[in-house]
Parts: structure tokens; sequence; C-alpha cells
């Protein structure tokens, strides 16, 4: 395949945040081979970082199109859709790279987020337990089921939750702010001012 060191170079323009150059070397991939989805995955990710979604999701197809069984694309054009709010398109690239990778934490993570994004607290839930049983020490499905709990304002599971994550995870600042908030609520407001403290710090 001759259009691999074209792909490779853009990826090292695409490091160094040169852009037009990266997309320059990509074209001319896709023109030496035009079924090479990693070229179009790649293109994508350049669109992506310039903010042209629109381009970005067209590549990001393109890419599935070629080579549906890689999760990549697949989980990069769900990113997108996430970052838009269009959380039912997301649902879709989210749902078919599960079916390829089903024992994917981060993945199941990533499809419990759409739902608790459209409020299917349920659905999001059995997601982000999986993702826990599949992987107990990843911190990110214990902060998305304390959000949940946050949202229905069972407080006790939410702080248990973020607890949870903070001990697996202490240098991510949102469990400590999502706690101080918890704690401003509940008219506590020493551990409301411990926590938001804590995160500044």
């Amino acid at each position: 395949n001759n259009s691999i060191p074209y792909t490779k170079l853009s990826w090292i323009y695409l490091e160094k945040k040169e852009y037009d150059v990266a997309i320059k070397f990509l074209n001319k991939a896709i023109e030496l081979n035009p079924t090479f989805a990693w070229s179009y995955n790649s293109l994508a990710l350049i669109y992506e970082q310039k903010n042209e979604y629109d381009l970005a999701v067209e590549n990001y197809k393109k890419a599935i199109s070629l080579d549906n069984k890689d999760i990549k694309p697949l989980v990069n054009l769900g990113v997108i859709y996430c970052k838009l709010g269009e959380y039912d398109l997301a649902l879709e690239p989210f749902s078919k790279a599960i079916k390829i990778e089903p024992e994917n934490s981060e993945l199941l993570t990533k499809l419990g987020y759409v739902f608790e994004k459209k409020k299917e607290y349920e659905k999001a839930i059995i997601c982000l337990n999986k993702a826990i049983e599949i992987s107990p020490n990843y911190a990110w499905p214990y902060n998305a089921l304390g959000w949940i709990c946050q949202q229905k304002k069972d407080y006790a599971k939410a702080v248990k939750y973020y607890e949870k994550t903070i001990d697996l995870d202490n240098y991510d600042i949102q469990p400590l702010i999502n706690l101080s908030d918890i704690y401003f609520e509940l008219v506590e407001y020493d551990l409301s001012l411990e926590f938001m403290l804590k995160a500044i710090n």
C-alpha cells in the first residue's frame, strides 16, 4: 500500500498542528489508494481539530463504509455527535462499536453517557454497571453513576460513587466539584467548602 507513507506523514504534521499540510498529504494518500479507510479516519481527525465538524463526520462515515469492523472511526463519530449535542445520532455508532467489542469498558461508559444525556437513566445504569464489572478499577463509570444519582437526588449513593471515583483517580477535579455541589444542596456548607477547596488545589 504505497499510500501509507503519505498517511503517516500526515500524522506527523497533525501532531505539529500544521493541519493544512497534513490534509495535503492525506489527499495524496487517498488519490493513491481511495479504499484505505485509515486515510479517511485521519482526515476526519484533522477536520475535527479544525472544528470543521461536517467534513469530519463525512470522512468518518467514509472510513466506516470501507472498514465496518474498525471501532475507531465509529467511536470518533459518536464523540463528535456528543460534542454537537446530537445524542440520538451518537447512539448508532457507539452501539455498532459495542457489537464489535462488547467487553470494552470505555465504550460501555460512552454509551452510558449518551443514555444519561437522553435521560434514559436505567439504560445508562446497565451500561455503566457492566463497564464496572469488566474493569472495576476504571474510574469514569463510577463518576457517571454518581452524576445520575445526583440528578435523581439520591445524594447518599452519589457521594459513594464520587468517593470511589476519587479513590481510583485523584487527579480529576470533577467529582470534587460534584461533591461540593451535593453538600451545598444539603446545607452542609463546611463540607461543601472543603471539597471545592480541594478542587482548586
